[in-house]
């Protein structure tokens, strides 16, 4: 690209400028010499015509001249607004990520320090089977509600740009409601607030949905209940039904706290239903409420809120759910696949996630050949004799060389059973974008960490005897 070419496309009022001014330099030069002809006597009407048209010639481009500038300027003056609105937007957005994440580390703490006194006290405790199994209880809910946390950190950026997918699986609404009074009653446990449930107005429990999202939505309101509500409070949490069609139900979900009121904008956020609206803006406890509206509205739920009485608050969510017969969850819940003459080849380089990896196979009596990075597991595969692996179970991220390109150079191998080898993804890589990856990387399956034990052992179930000829999609995204 040439200096002119570049020059017409970086600024087109750059060259209409300049070219107004090198006119009106000509036309003052025509209108001097027609000046000199004129005063030196020669054919001075010709020339005095010519003096005319110069000043006219000369007048019209300092008119275009200056329109050309006055755009130009307008131009760079919105340019320079365009720009310090936007740099201000992310100072606004950093300061208001900086504060929420400064609160979520503190809130991140806590379970962690339950988890780690109830170890301590389940240690000191190991001949008394009541405490041993109320601690582990303790500890299984604290760290469901780190991992909620910990998903909410990693949602901030994703329901942005609306990149959370949805699943439709099969569940029980007790178990999450469950869970959730669970999490909340091991949070309130050391203070006088209480803490009143209310289920019975569920019809049909077995719906199909999301349950991980639709968890970690209520938790983020119940969470900033028990924040809010004062010493001697109650937070009260409702559920009722509304059959809608033959299928469908609608759930209504309540909290209702006697604490602190919520402000006015936060009203106007909970109410708007508007996805992903003041994210940018929003600080520390807020941006959860926020983020959990948006999960709702995605799931096709209506959030409203309102403050009542003297002091608290009340959040109500209702949400459009499929009910399914008891019946066809069957097919979700725990067994245990036979793999007694099956060979599984564990890719994983952490020593606890070996651990937890070797405890949940082990039921399945397979023969386990552990690889610790994905160097290893190429060599140990294709030392092996042929067909000598059923499967691979590869974690992703790894040193030396990691689960993306193991994958490639086991399927590029030429061995005849390199293409034919079922190769499951176990990652704590759970986004769509690490989906798409995973995929089109050769591998079978995407199986996310904490690893669930249900969908585990669907997958290597479904994946025991090869690849199917008509593979199913994700089992877990």
């Amino acid at each position: 690209m040439n200096k002119r070419e570049q020059l017409l496309k970086d600024s087109p009022f750059q060259v209409f400028l300049i070219g107004g001014g090198i006119s009106e330099v000509l036309a003052l030069i025509l209108f001097l010499l027609g000046m000199i002809f004129v005063f030196t006597g020669k054919e001075q009407a010709l020339w005095l015509t010519f003096i005319i048209l110069s000043a006219v010639f000369f007048f019209v481009a300092a008119l275009f001249l200056f329109v050309g500038i006055g755009r130009t300027d307008a131009k760079e003056r919105k340019a320079r607004a365009l720009a310090k609105e936007i740099a201000e937007k992310d100072e606004k957005a950093a300061a208001a990520r900086s504060v929420f994440l400064r609160n979520m580390a503190h809130d991140i703490l806590t379970p962690i320090y339950g988890i780690q006194g109830m170890t301590d006290i389940a240690r000191d405790n190991l001949r008394t089977i009541d405490t041993v199994n109320r601690c582990l209880s303790n500890i299984s809910e604290s760290s469901d509600h780190l991992l909620s946390l910990v998903n909410n950190v990693l949602d901030v950026t994703h329901l942005e740009s609306s990149k959370v997918e949805l699943k439709n699986e099969p569940f029980n609404l007790f178990d999450v409601l469950n869970s959730l009074s669970g999490i909340v009653q091991g949070e309130i446990e050391s203070t006088a607030i209480s803490f009143r449930t209310d289920f019975k107005g569920i019809i049909h429990s077995q719906v199909q949905g999301d349950s991980t999202q639709l968890k970690r939505a209520l938790l983020n309101f119940l969470d900033n209940a028990v924040k809010h509500t004062p010493e001697g409070k109650t937070i009260s949490f409702e559920v009722t039904e509304k059959t809608l069609s033959e299928t469908q139900s609608a759930y209504r979900f309540e909290v209702k706290t006697a604490g602190d009121s919520l402000s006015t904008s936060l009203l106007t956020a909970l109410n708007s239903n508007g996805s992903s609206s003041g994210l940018e803006s929003a600080e520390g406890s807020e941006l959860s409420l926020r983020i959990a509206r948006d999960l709702f509205t995605q799931m096709g739920g209506h959030t409203e809120a309102r403050n009542v009485g003297e002091g608290g608050f009340a959040v109500t969510v209702e949400i459009p759910f499929t009910r399914i017969e008891a019946a066809k969850t069957s097919h979700v819940s725990a067994y245990t696949p036979n793999l007694s003459n099956h060979r599984v080849l564990l890719v994983e380089d952490n020593a606890i996630n070996q651990a937890i990896a070797l405890y949940l196979l082990k039921p399945t009596q397979a023969d386990i050949a552990l690889a610790k990075n994905g160097q290893e597991a190429v060599e140990k595969f294709l030392a092996s004799k042929e067909g000598s692996f059923s499967l691979i179970l590869m974690d992703i991220s790894m040193p030396i060389m990691d689960g993306y390109e193991a994958t490639k150079r086991i399927r590029g191998s030429g061995r005849k059973d390199a293409l034919t080898t079922p190769i499951l993804a176990m990652t704590a890589n759970a986004f769509s974008e690490d989906s798409d990856k995973i995929f089109k990387t050769g591998m079978n399956e995407h199986l996310t960490k904490p690893i669930d034990k249900n969908m585990l052992y669907v997958a290597l179930n479904t994946y025991k005897d090869g690849i199917p000829a008509k593979a199913p999609s994700k089992l877990q995204k």
